[in-house]
Formats: structure tokens, C-alpha cells, sequence
């Protein structure tokens, strides 16, 4: 049972209240802060223990949490702003890294809006990107997320068939004429033509 699903409030009863109103409250006592030890992390049992009632056991987890995770959006807000694209690193899975620390901070009760993530996806993008970017925030509307992201997977694959040699480029591919003449092979020793004479047409030199 987690601590945030715990209902109810255990109230001490007054000093001249009836001696089975005071049981139940005793027994409600030991049943919420069982409830409360068994619901928080091992390692925050010291923070609760020695405390008398079960309202002060509740309250002093409780009021670490909410620093905790002032704490933790300060971090993971820095981190996301901090967020760079590798060099080499497909367009999915830079947009996946954002997309976790976004998921990390809404768990926590924290919303992150659209279009800061686009400025940060945009801001973040390697310097091959740079057209695309300068297209982008020349218009006048900004895309959301999700076409920022198919946008770029469009480009990336545009980039990619750009990018692909050509056959006429490639070093392994060979014309009929160059295929001709590697496969003469070398010339012998003697063969060729001498300076100052000429092939007559029946081989002789004249």
C-alpha cells in the first residue's frame, strides 16, 4: 500500500471520553502507523522513528517528499534545457532521450508545455541540421512535438538518400571501355611502337 492512499485521520479522544472510545483510538493508532512504516522506503524509517502519533509519522514523510521532488524538476528541467544531440545520433533516438525526461518530470506532477520542447528539440539539433532549423523558425508557426519529430525523421531520411553514392561514383563499378582495357593485361617486353618507325599492315617495320 502506498503512502499517498492512506484516507482517513485517527482523532485523540478527549481525556474524560468513555474507556472503549479510548481502545479504538489506541488500536487505530497502532493500524495507521503500521500502515505508514509499511508504505514508506526502508531507509526513511529513522526519519519517523520515535515519533508519538501517527499524524506527526505521516506529516514528516510527506513534507520530504514534496522537497525531494522541488528538488527533482529542478534537475530534470536543467537537464532537459542542458539537452544536446550527439553527433551521429539518429533523429528517434534524440527525440526518445526527450521524450523520457519529459515522461520523468509529468510522473512527479510537473507538465512540461509543447512548445518548449520543440524550441528545446530545435536548439539541441547538431549543425547539419542547421536549414531545416532556420526554415522552421523563420515561419511563423512553430510545429508541435510530434511534426517537429516527423519532420526531421522526413529529413533524416531525405539527408540519408542524399548522402548514398552514386553508381557512377562508385570505385567499383566499371565502364565497358576501362573493363577492355584492364583485362589487355601488360604489354610484353619488345611490343609497342619505337620512336622514328612506323607498323606497316602486315606487322613488318619499315
Amino acid at each position: 500500500m502506498m503512502l499517498w492512499t492512506v484516507k482517513g485521520r485517527v482523532v485523540e479522544p478527549p481525556s474524560n471520553a468513555p474507556a472503549t472510545t479510548k481502545t479504538k483510538y489506541k488500536k487505530g493508532e497502532v493500524k495507521a502507523k503500521t500502515i505508514i512504516i509499511n508504505s514508506i522506503q526502508k531507509h526513511l524509517v529513522a526519519y519517523i522513528f520515535g515519533l508519538e502519533i501517527s499524524k506527526e509519522m505521516y506529516d514528516k514523510p510527506v513534507g520530504m517528499f514534496k522537497m525531494s521532488n522541488a528538488n527533482q524538476i529542478l534537475f530534470l528541467k536543467n537537464k532537459l534545457k542542458d539537452m544536446k544531440m550527439d553527433k551521429g545520433e539518429s533523429i528517434q533516438s534524440y527525440f526518445t532521450r526527450i521524450t523520457q525526461i519529459k515522461n520523468d518530470i509529468l510522473s512527479i506532477g510537473e507538465v512540461v508545455a509543447d512548445r518548449e520542447l520543440t524550441l528545446i528539440a530545435l536548439g539541441s539539433l547538431t549543425r547539419a541540421w542547421d536549414v531545416l532549423n532556420i526554415t522552421i523558425l523563420n515561419n511563423d508557426m512553430i510545429p508541435g512535438f510530434d511534426e517537429l519529430l516527423a519532420r526531421c525523421t522526413q529529413e533524416e531520411t531525405r539527408m540519408m538518400e542524399r548522402d548514398k553514392p552514386s553508381n557512377g561514383n562508385d570505385p567499383t563499378t566499371f565502364s565497358p571501355h576501362a573493363k577492355r582495357k584492364n583485362n589487355a593485361g601488360p604489354r610484353k617486353q619488345g611490343q609497342g611502337f619505337k620512336p622514328g618507325f612506323k607498323e606497316g599492315r602486315k606487322g613488318r617495320v619499315l
